[in-house]
This record gives C-alpha cells, structure tokens and sequence, in this order.
C-alpha cells in the first residue's frame, strides 16, 4: 500500500531534478565528490607563494626556500529535512500532496545551502568598509572592492551580491551599454540580489572562491507508521562548504567607527 501511494525512486527523482533551480549564492560554489571518505573532519592545505625566482651567478649557490603549508579544519555537516504525508492526504483528487512535499524538501535543502553560503561570505579575508555615517554601497564603494581583487579580475567573471534594498541606490551607476557583455553590470560586476546578505552590506565574489566538498549526495528514505496511516520521507545530504581561494572574495560592509 506504501508503495503505491508514494514512490520513493521517484519522489528522490524529483527533488534531485530540482536542486540547483533556485540558488543564487550557491552557483558561485564548485562541487566535488568525496563519496567514501570515512572521516569526519579533513585538513585543507594551502601553500604560501615562494616567490620570484632569482638571478643567481655563475657557479654561486641557488637560494632554496621552504615551502610553508597552512593546515585548515573543515568538518562535514549532514543537512537533512524529513516531511509527513498522511493516506488521507494522497487520496485526494485535488492538489499535488507528493509534488508539494518534494518541492518543500528542495526548497528547505537549497535554504540550508544558501544559508551556509551568506555565511561565509561574512568571513572573507578582504573587505572594504564605506562611511558609517552617510555612506553607502554605491558605484565608488564596488569600484574599491574590485580593486581589492587585482589582477585576479582576469582569472573569472566576478559578481557583486546584494540585498534588494539596496539594489536601488546602484542603478544610477548601472549605465546603459549597446556592449552586450556589459549589460546589467557595474564595473564589469554581474548584480544579484540575495535577501540572505544582510541590508547595508553587499560581497564582491568571483567562481572558485567557495567550495563543496560532497561526502554523500542527497538521499532519499521513507519511515511508515501504520497506526497513524502515514509516511515520513527523510532527505538528507553530508558535505563541508569553505572558502578555498580567499583572493576572489571581497566583503562590503558600513564602518563601525
């Protein structure tokens, strides 16, 4: 009787064909797959520049640097969801049950994951911080935090993420152009609003500077209670979110002082 009311290949079908469909922060994230490994926490290593080369004269001795690894914990978070359909429910001849569920299940799972996501942005190595008092992210604010980049403008498209409140005040900075690759931008920022960043403060982030290291990919388990005539469906997924290249990230925000 389960079965016929709720099949659960497909309802995993679904929710997996709908992940991706609604991020915003989330598609700046590169993803791998760490299917099997069985730990609960792994070092991210991150090596400092030896720097240029020397000019080293005949028969002198060449200078030798060592190679200075920082060691960073990341730890893997399960980020799970569980709803309830009751027989009754799934009978009916009106409305979707099954199809709201899944879609309630993606949207709680891409929740966490932008949440995740907003959150580290606030940790950003590099900021630029505008007036506490009248100032405002405006044209010269995101021209700053393109600055901060530097040449690794070159590397990747970069996007400004702002909240929609703030979005108005940069229109008069978003010029028009019959440069089709220009269009919509500011200083050559893709503009996307997020109501995730917080009102007053915005983030400057190219692709690769976050990334999704996956330990198990969503998963999709039903738990029957026959005296209540009902099916809880768990979704669940394990993975680690961090920021993998500190360089492509610059954090807006109002000056405390």
């Amino acid at each position: 009787m389960v079965q016929a009311l709720i099949n659960v290949e497909l309802f995993k079908a679904g929710v997996e064909a709908q992940l991706g469909g609604r991020k915003k922060l989330h598609q700046f994230v590169e993803t791998e797959s760490a299917e099997g490994l069985q730990v609960g926490t792994f070092q991210l290593v991150t090596n400092e520049y030896v720097g240029d080369a020397t000019v080293v004269g005949a028969g002198a001795p060449i200078p030798v640097s060592d190679l200075i690894q920082t060691k960073t914990p990341v730890t893997f978070e399960k980020i799970a969801k569980g709803v309830k359909l009751n027989d009754e429910e799934m009978r009916q001849k009106f409305g979707d049950p099954v199809g709201n569920a899944e879609n309630q299940t993606v949207a709680a799972i891409e929740g966490k994951m932008e949440a995740k996501v907003a959150a580290l942005l606030k940790t950003a190595t590099f900021s630029v911080q505008y007036a506490k008092t009248g100032g405002k992210i405006d044209g010269a604010t995101v021209l700053a935090a393109v600055g901060t980049l530097g040449e690794g403008l070159e590397d990747a498209p970069y996007y400004l993420v702002v909240n929609p409140a703030d979005y108005a005040g940069l229109q008069a900075d978003i010029k028009p152009t019959d440069n089709t690759e220009l269009q919509g931008k500011i200083y050559g920022a893709g503009v996307i609003m997020s109501a995730r960043i917080p009102a007053g403060e915005a983030a400057l982030i190219q692709q690769g500077a976050i990334k999704e290291i996956v330990q198990k990919d969503v998963d999709v388990e039903p738990k029957r209670d026959a005296s209540t005539k009902s099916t809880e469906i768990f979704t669940d997924k394990i993975h680690a979110v961090y920021i993998s290249d500190a360089s492509k990230l610059v954090y807006i925000k109002r000056a405390l002082v």
